[in-house]
């Protein structure tokens, strides 16, 4: 842990190196960690500052009485890899987290909303929302990114999963039929569809996947 005092005397001093490290992950005391944080954002128009900006996103710990804040100004940022970084991020406040996740998933940047897609912390009252409209995007990474989500809420996985399972790219449909997370309650249907899939590696995907042997070939 560093000091207030040393961590202020950083953020005077020209050195980039420890600016950047000081963003990334290096304890602050709590008295300051918002001011150091605050003050490390505002670094502007040099060569190094989208760097801090994405270790502050990187975090593994922001203090909650500015957390909402700076994960905020994050999702805004100008450089697509600190909303990346942002739209992966298991750390921010539930508080939050469905605004930011919600203006993420609408992000330009298909590799950003592909993150949000992979993101397991979504709180699940928003979850459904966002990974529907993820599902319909119009990238196929993304799409296939919703499938790979573990953390699909119970209520809206069935119909998340059948709509993919109707994918007009063939790979999501494989990726499915590959899912042993799709709920029991569904599992067989969705299956069924993909048995009779036209093309032969969804149908094959089917075969080989346990959870179909396991609730759905007959005996």
């Amino acid at each position: 842990m560093v000091s207030c005092e040393t961590a202020r005397r950083i953020i005077k001093e020209d050195d980039p190196y420890l600016k950047i490290a000081l963003a990334n992950d290096v304890q602050i005391p709590r008295e300051c960690e918002c001011e150091i944080l605050g003050k490390l954002l505002e670094e502007k128009g040099e060569f190094y500052e989208p760097e801090i900006r994405q270790n502050i996103a990187n975090r593994r710990h922001i203090s909650e009485e500015c957390a909402c804040d700076i994960f905020s100004k994050l999702a805004r940022d100008e450089d697509e890899h600190v909303r990346e970084s942002v739209a992966s991020s298991e750390n921010i406040p539930e508080e939050c987290a469905c605004d930011i996740f919600s203006k993420l998933a609408r992000d330009k940047n298909w590799t950003v909303r592909a993150n949000v897609a992979l993101n397991e912390n979504i709180p699940e009252e928003c979850a459904c929302d966002i990974l529907n409209k993820l599902a319909s995007d119009e990238y196929t990474f993304v799409r296939s990114s919703v499938i790979l989500n573990e953390n699909i809420p119970e209520e809206c996985a069935c119909d998340i999963l059948n709509k993919l399972a109707s994918d007009e790219y063939w790979a999501i449909r494989e990726s499915v039929a590959s899912s042993e997370n799709i709920p029991k309650k569904c599992a067989c249907r969705i299956f069924s569809k993909l048995a009779r899939d036209d093309d032969v590696l969804v149908r094959e995907a089917v075969e080989d996947n346990p959870l179909y042997r396991i609730l759905c070939r007959k005996k």
